[in-house]
């Protein structure tokens, strides 16, 4: 007697034969299904007779009546519509609009990036948990929010932590549940987000130097007003705001091409190294006294060139009203 499987192959064979275009009748896959247990409707709950991973079902076999690539597809997507694969530049980024309270806001995604929040932003640091309400508003401007399962691996989560506290001091660092378990750590930015499955420094790094202060309303640098469970307050490391040329200016290579490999160089005089472990660093604070030097002249010519600006600015502005005052005169 033949096999269950090779009478099945001979049955589509001689479908296959005598049908151009291959069309089977419900008593014919009924047939299949029950007689071979080859194919299997999800709502069929008759329970397998293989010990088949797979359900009986064979991998790259084309065929109709179970999956040839070309039937049916519109179960999982229709080919003709483009919605899929297409950025709607007007409405990729949710308006940032400042929702009252008790009014709830709900978001459409696990994870937003854009949208409605609270009119008070959160202090900047470390939280037992603040929620997206509240967080949506330090991406706008222009904060990074570093997110962990709260079942993520300590070590990697003090991975992420150290990162955030080396790269900018506009961050806010909060477990949430609705990270999945296969990628439990996020970095995001407004409009932006970096899901990984474990920490990769360098990915993190790249990321804040692209997207930080880039939000909506990146210019604001003051700190927030919300702090419930606010677990440890962020503090300037050097700068008393955060430029494009001071992000992650506390963190080094460590090794000479080993780009995932960065230490955070603390006040306390201590390295904590992309795997969490402390090292002595007494004698290292930075990689040279000339590299703190020509931070600190960077920084003090950008303050001059901005109070220059906002000086010009101010007298434009006075001209305008002597102007009209003088004009209202006459």
């Amino acid at each position: 007697m033949r096999k269950p499987l090779e009478v099945t192959l001979i049955v589509m064979a001689w479908l296959l034969c005598n049908h151009p275009t291959p069309v089977a009748t419900d008593s014919q896959i009924k047939a299949l299904r029950h007689n071979h247990r080859l194919y299997r409707s999800p709502h069929e709950n008759t329970p397998l007779t293989t010990s088949d991973p797979h359900g009986g079902v064979p991998m790259g076999i084309s065929n109709s009546l179970c999956d040839d690539a070309e039937t049916y597809l519109e179960v999982d997507w229709d080919p003709a519509s483009k919605q899929e694969y297409t950025c709607d530049s007007e409405s990729a980024l949710k308006p940032p609009l400042h929702q009252c309270l008790p009014d709830p806001i709900v978001y459409s995604e696990a994870i937003p990036t854009s949208g409605a929040h609270r009119p008070l932003w959160p202090r900047y640091g470390e939280y037992d948990y603040v929620p997206p309400q509240r967080w949506l508003h330090s991406l706008e401007h222009g904060g990074i929010v570093f997110l962990y399962h709260p079942c993520a691996d300590a070590k990697q989560v003090e991975q992420l932590r150290e990162i955030a506290k080396g790269c900018l001091y506009k961050h806010i660092i909060t477990p949430n549940k609705n990270l999945s378990l296969d990628t439990p750590y996020a970095a995001l930015a407004w409009g932006c987000k970096l899901l990984m499955s474990s920490v990769v420094p360098s990915r993190v790094v790249t990321f804040i130097k692209e997207h930080a202060l880039k939000g909506h309303e990146g210019h604001v640098n003051a700190d927030g007003q919300y702090s419930k469970a606010l677990r440890v307050p962020a503090t300037h490391q050097l700068y008393e705001e955060d430029t494009e040329a001071s992000l992650c200016h506390m963190l080094t290579s460590e090794g000479n091409n080993n780009q995932d490999s960065l230490a955070v160089h603390g006040e306390d005089g201590k390295t904590f190294s992309s795997t969490g472990e402390t090292k002595s660093s007494s004698d290292r604070y930075f990689s040279s006294v000339s590299d703190i030097v020509n931070r600190i002249a960077a920084d003090s010519a950008r303050r001059r060139s901005r109070l220059d600006e906002e000086s010009a600015k101010l007298n434009r502005n006075i001209q305008k009203l002597i102007t009209a005052f003088r004009k209202f005169q006459q």
